[in-house]
């Protein structure tokens, strides 16, 4: 977009004696030694467009803005031999830029299951405010649908209600990301998601996610454990109907014993290394061990296992990687194999309910990232250093350098398998 300013013109100069020992300065080099920087503004104004200087114009503000404006109207038409490029692509096909926009998107490293919301929520806020072309786009057309955005009905309630300020956060950045990529390629004169407030409001108590008390981690321990035994002797229809005294054969019961170890050792690593659902969906046998020069046995991830795709050294607790080599032998497990069988959302909830744990409290939502919150509360009071607990949970604001965890990471992190092991829970 065009504009006026006036220039800021620098120069190097150095003194000089002159007449009548009055000191004068010469221009020169910025290398030149003794060289002093000088500032100057130019008396006139300018004309720039696009970051391109056109011409001089007055001193006075007033005749200056008067040429701005006649040079807009004569580019408009045509008649300075420049093409309107923005006017070109307003009339463009929204969903065009759209698949562009995209395609770009997914070429940059990040999380595939955020990146897939994130264009998902995109092309919903685009069908609302432009479904056909870019010109529709407006500030004024996305204020009006995050304002009119609603919760989604549901079998029981056709009118939920409008969406919470979370949401229409998550709508407003979905578009961000679209808005900056449209102005820096030249689509658009202004990053239009600048004139568009942030919706304000904050997370709700309910939607936040707790940690679970070292008495619920310890009753979901041994409810995952017995589920599956107590599912295989349950009997499920007739006058005994619900009561533990179905006949099953040995190789039944010890496979159901087998697979409730599993889970619980699920929820045990979850808690005990910090380590994401997602995350432990991918570890793999082998990359448990126990290296000569290290204390304690590690779980040595590759980038591929991390949500932040960087390598990870981790701490095990002896007794926690006992328990999982133990699992993988019974289980038949080959070095390339997955260490662990991650149930999903669904199954962690029903043992949650059956280990009486409540989904809601004063402090918050009940999940499976409990688990992994959990271990930082459990140092936290066993008083280990905030910036060590930050090691541990490896959260994406640790101001460490870029390199991977290494050894060094690890022995700052010592004292966590002690402190850890004090709780009993492995």
């Amino acid at each position: 977009m065009a504009h006026i300013q006036k220039i800021v013109v620098t120069r190097y100069v150095v003194p000089v004696p002159g007449a009548k020992g009055k000191k004068k300065f010469k221009r020169v080099n910025r290398d030149t030694p003794g060289a002093v920087q000088q500032h100057e503004t130019t008396e006139k104004y300018y004309l720039f467009d696009g970051g391109k200087r056109i011409r001089a114009l007055y001193s006075d503000k007033k005749a200056s803005e008067t040429e701005l404006n006649k040079y807009e109207v004569a580019k408009a038409r045509g008649e300075v031999g420049m093409v309107d490029k923005f006017a070109a692509h307003a009339q463009t096909t929204i969903h065009s830029l759209l698949d562009r926009f995209e395609a770009h998107a997914r070429s940059q490293p990040g999380n595939d299951k955020y990146r897939n919301e994130t264009v998902r929520i995109l092309r919903a806020v685009v069908d609302a405010c432009a479904p056909d072309k870019l010109a529709d786009l407006t500030p004024d057309r996305v204020q009006e649908y995050l304002a009119g955005l609603r919760k989604a009905p549901t079998k029981t309630n056709s009118n939920p209600g409008p969406a919470s300020p979370n949401t229409k956060k998550k709508h407003h950045s979905a578009l961000s990301g679209f808005a900056k990529w449209l102005f820096e390629n030249g689509y658009t004169r202004e990053n239009l998601i600048l004139r568009v407030p942030v919706p304000k409001g904050g997370t709700q108590e309910k939607d936040k996610f707790r940690s679970l008390t070292l008495r619920e981690l310890r009753r979901l321990f041994k409810v995952a454990r017995e589920r599956w035994v107590k599912e295989a002797l349950t009997v499920r229809n007739g006058a005994r109907k619900g009561k533990l005294e179905k006949t099953v054969r040995p190789e039944v019961l010890a496979d159901a014993r087998l697979r409730g170890q599993g889970r619980a050792l699920v929820y045990r690593t979850a808690a005990l290394t910090g380590l994401r659902r997602s995350e432990l969906a991918k570890v793999r046998l082998r990359y448990l061990r126990k290296p000569k020069n290290l204390q304690f046995p590690i779980f040595d991830l590759p980038a591929a296992v991390t949500k932040n795709k960087r390598p990870a050294r981790l701490w095990v607790l002896p007794r926690l990687a006992k328990r999982l080599l133990k699992w993988a032998k019974a289980t038949g497990r080959g070095r390339d194999d997955l260490l662990l069988d991650v149930p999903g959302i669904a199954v962690f909830h029903r043992d949650r309910e059956a280990a009486e744990i409540p989904l809601l409290n004063e402090k918050g939502k009940a999940s499976f990232h409990s688990l992994r919150s959990a271990g930082n509360v459990l140092l936290r009071k066993a008083e280990v250093p905030i910036t060590t607990r930050r090691l541990f949970m490896r959260h994406s604001d640790l101001k460490l350098t870029d390199s991977t965890y290494d050894d060094a990471c690890l022995l700052d992190m010592e004292d966590i398998v002690p402190k850890l092991e004090a709780y009993k829970l492995a």
